[in-house]
């Protein structure tokens, strides 16, 4: 099961996503992450575009910045 930060108030290239993600205190939390891919096809409560495809990568290569607004989770117990 999974707990939801509120969305990223601004788009974010990957690599600012990942720190906004690894950094974030919510809900006196520490432990946020990115959602996995599974979690974004799967899940209502995440936004359904991800960094989780070639896009990043292809665009990167061309020098150019890809970014989107993130919706940082993490991994809670029953």
């Amino acid at each position: 099961m999974i707990e939801y930060a509120p969305l990223s108030p601004i788009e974010l290239s990957i690599e600012e996503a990942w720190l906004y993600c690894v950094t974030l205190e919510y809900n006196g939390y520490h432990d946020w992450r990115m959602p996995t891919i599974h979690e974004y096809i799967t899940d209502p409560e995440i936004p359904t575009v991800t960094f989780d495809d070639d896009v990043p990568r292809i665009l990167k290569n061309r020098g150019l910045v890809y970014s989107r607004k993130v919706k940082p989770v993490r991994d809670i117990n029953d």
